[in-house]
């Protein structure tokens, strides 16, 4: 991802050869990426924000596989008029967010979405897994 700008055809391929890597090392998890119908192939991230969106989801698939001991991960994008939402759901062990000190992967997703003034929310609950969602808005995207 050394150009300067990266067409969302070209993250998506490179999203979907992360996600085959993760399915070989974690057997027993089934994998979805899903890319929304909404959202134009053709429109092209500069190249910081598609490495950030990229490194957000290796975190989010990561932290499923090591901590939530998941057996369904799932990984969306979808168009909106204002901006693009990024979804990575698992239904792991989940956490309890106010009592759990966030750790590097959390904090690096934050700064990553802080960085293309982005917004990043997490939904965890014991038992019933994690969700993030990303938006990024498309005057940054």
């Amino acid at each position: 991802m050394n150009k300067n700008s990266i067409t969302f055809e070209d993250l998506q391929s490179r999203i979907s050869n992360f996600i085959e890597k993760a399915k070989l090392a974690s057997e027993g998890t089934q994998f979805s990426f899903t890319v929304d119908a909404s959202v134009e192939a053709s429109h092209a991230f500069t190249s910081v924000v598609g490495m950030n969106l990229y490194r957000i989801i290796q975190e989010g698939v990561n932290n499923a596989i090591k901590y939530a001991e998941a057996s369904e991960i799932g990984v969306n994008i979808s168009e909106e008029p204002t901006h693009f939402l990024l979804t990575v759901r698992d239904n792991g062990t989940g956490f309890d967010i106010d009592n759990t000190q966030s750790g590097n992967g959390l904090n690096n997703m934050k700064k990553r979405t802080r960085e293309f003034k982005g917004t990043l929310e997490v939904r965890s609950e014991a038992g019933k897994g994690t969700t993030l969602k990303v938006i990024i808005p498309k005057e940054h995207g």
